[in-house]
């Protein structure tokens, strides 16, 4: 009974989810039938007024057990934080999500998907504060866009098993812009690393912090106390020494900005993720492929 599994997935990844995800092949659906009749006790729970399970399809559910190893009591709970914080949260998640309606943000040169993968498979999302406007874009949408990123990134079972990881290229940003930042109700409240920490049901391998200004330290100093241990441990501060990353993902896959030797960052503007659902809006720079057709490692 190994049949949700989709053919791109190769017999090394599925190793991994068997390694270190605790997944079985012969007995995953019987495992999905469970976590699903789990969640339709819950629905009538007085606690979860309110809350819509829009999805119970297979493919999303494996998304969760994926995320918490398989283990059903931490998957359910995850399953419940991400639908419980779009209900408790509705400044953040009332307004349309589509790509179409976040495409502005998507074309604005704030958020990229490298090509290819890190040396142990993880995707990884380039952020540029920089190209950052607050006042036209608030931090609710913002959050929104990135989580529109996320989910699509989870389309790919590759990805929900290997994980994803952030590179927040800090290079020409200034102290009025962080500063800002740091005073938004989701950064004081801790509501971004919660949705990311808790409720979204990904692997995040680690935060990389690349040419950033010492006043950094003002945001870090605000989040931290919402961050669980574990996240803490993938913080990784790397100023403009770039070795490390180099050693995480080949250079041919990083671009020029990260001293690479592939295409300018703008070449993975984040809207050729959605460029079917956008059309010319989606199309990033000349000569950018899908997603699917990635040069890999």
């Amino acid at each position: 009974m190994a049949g949700l599994c989709s053919n791109s997935i190769d017999g090394e990844t599925l190793e991994k989810a068997r390694r270190e995800l605790n997944e079985d092949p012969d007995t995953r659906e019987q495992v999905i039938a469970d976590f699903r009749a789990a969640i339709e006790e819950k629905e009538n729970d007085p606690e979860l007024e309110g809350v819509v399970f829009e999805r119970k399809d297979s493919p999303f559910l494996l998304r969760f057990l994926r995320a918490k190893k398989f283990d059903q009591s931490r998957s359910l709970s995850l399953y419940m934080k991400y639908h419980t914080i779009r209900r408790d949260h509705g400044k953040i998640f009332t307004e349309d999500d589509s790509s179409a309606n976040l495409s502005h943000i998507l074309s604005s040169g704030i958020l990229y998907v490298l090509n290819g993968r890190t040396r142990n498979g993880e995707k990884v999302v380039c952020i540029r504060p920089e190209k950052w406007d607050m006042e036209q874009d608030p931090a609710e949408r913002m959050i929104r866009t990135v989580l529109l990123i996320l989910d699509k990134l989870l389309e790919d079972e590759e990805t929900q098993v290997h994980g994803i990881r952030v590179f927040e290229y800090f290079q020409g940003i200034e102290f009025g812009q962080l500063w800002k930042f740091s005073q938004t109700e989701a950064v004081k409240n801790g509501t971004f690393v919660k949705i990311l920490q808790d409720s979204t049901p990904i692997r995040l391998k680690g935060v990389h912090f690349l040419c950033q200004p010492w006043y950094i330290s003002l945001v870090l100093t605000i989040v931290k106390p919402f961050m669980k241990e574990k996240l803490r441990q993938r913080l990784h501060i790397h100023g403009t020494d770039f070795t490390e990353l180099h050693s995480l993902m080949d250079t041919s896959l990083l671009p020029a900005e990260l001293n690479g030797t592939g295409p300018p960052l703008e070449y993975f503007i984040a809207s050729r993720l959605f460029k079917d659902e956008l059309g010319e809006q989606g199309g990033g720079a000349e000569g950018v492929v899908n997603q699917n057709e990635e040069n890999e490692q």
